[in-house]
């Protein structure tokens, strides 16, 4: 088994030295620069661990430009206290106007063991997922705006979680929601590197107020011979100032509940540090 502390403290340094190579001069640009709905949240899964959210509007131009990559890239460090006994900590990215009109999302999860009050500051158990993307042109599809082609890399703890995921996208707004600033997000990702089935997938970025945010997923797993699986989370989200969002959040695991050792449904409260 890969479930050891120095496991998944390895995957967040990773995820660190990562973030320093799409970004170098991130942090300064971040804290500078206004942050709208292309911001993400925590919310996706492969088939067995709680994950987390999905990405906003994106950047359709290409640019290849330093300064742009850094104005444009947005990184989140959240800790969460779980009803089930464990924490979490989630480091997220999010980064629009890469070269070739790509874009990368991506985020980090470290938890505690389940149920083990006296060790919930432990982290022995880990959940990665980035996805690389690139919007499609409307003049390639009659008009069409909000399409894009991605590819989505999991890994999880333990033997053999690793796969990637390929598919569509398509994002559009939600105009009834606070000025156009909240929207919906449809994949379909037919393709898994292991042949063991496929996910749909919806993400919602809901604007409530200037300060309140609903935010997060579901993903429907079509899992081949075994029992479809659910995966979804939904998080309110508090603004406390430019640098800190109080955050509750309702996490179901579909996986997890069928699992007699473990429990499928929680809360998690925490905070939110916008770096």
């Amino acid at each position: 088994m890969r479930s050891t502390t120095q496991r998944p403290i390895g995957c967040l340094l990773t995820s660190l030295i990562a973030v320093s190579i799409i970004a170098p001069s991130t942090w300064s640009y971040i804290n500078a620069a206004p942050r709208t709905s292309t911001e993400e949240t925590r919310p996706h899964t492969t088939d067995n661990t709680t994950a987390s959210a999905q990405p906003a509007e994106t950047q359709t131009e290409p640019s290849s430009s330093i300064g742009e990559i850094q104005k444009n890239t947005h990184i989140n460090l959240s800790y969460y206290f779980d009803s089930r006994d464990y924490n979490t900590m989630n480091l997220l990215v999010n980064s629009t106007a890469l070269p070739w009109g790509l874009n990368v999302f991506g985020f980090t999860d470290l938890h505690g063991t389940e149920g083990q009050s006296s060790n919930r500051f432990d982290m022995t158990r880990f959940f990665h997922e980035y996805r690389l993307r690139r919007p499609l042109s409307p003049d390639r599809l009659l008009g069409l705006k909000g399409f894009d082609i991605e590819l989505e890399y999991n890994d999880a703890n333990g033997p053999d979680n690793s796969l990637l995921r390929a598919g569509l996208g398509y994002q559009h707004s939600v105009p009834f929601l606070h000025q156009d600033k909240s929207w919906l997000q449809w994949r379909i990702l037919p393709w898994r590197s292991d042949g063991k089935g496929w996910q749909l997938s919806n993400t919602h970025f809901f604007v409530l107020t200037e300060r309140i945010k609903l935010i997060g997923f579901a993903d429907y797993n079509i899992v081949n011979n075994a029992p479809n699986q659910w995966v979804a989370e939904s998080e309110l989200s508090f603004t406390l100032t430019d640098t800190f969002d109080l955050i509750v959040e309702g996490r179901f695991n579909g996986f997890e509940e069928r699992n007699p050792s473990l429990d499928g449904v929680g809360v998690a409260g925490g905070i939110r540090v916008k770096l």
